[in-house]
């Protein structure tokens, strides 16, 4: 499985997507996506679902909710740690 977040990225340029557009997309605001795309933030379960449903088509195959789950699980843990800590 080949990390969600490089395959949105290339899903994004090979679609000519910006950031703004993906957000208009995706139903989020531009930072969500912006934080994604920049590895700071992971999509939630919610966000990771349209991810996939607009991804279905690309020829390379969806972006599945679930590949979003097995990336770095420590870095998700700092993201909740940081979060607490606020």
């Amino acid at each position: 499985m080949r990390n969600p977040r490089t395959r949105l990225a290339q899903y994004m340029a090979a679609n000519t997507v910006t950031n703004h557009v993906l957000a208009d997309l995706l139903g989020c605001s531009y930072g969500m996506v912006s934080a994604i795309v920049g590895g700071k933030k992971y999509p939630g379960r919610i966000l990771a679902n349209r991810i996939e449903e607009l991804t279905k088509d690309w020829p390379k195959g969806p972006i599945q909710a679930d590949h979003w789950d097995a990336v770095d699980p420590e870095a998700k843990r700092m993201q909740v740690r940081r979060k607490k800590a606020a």
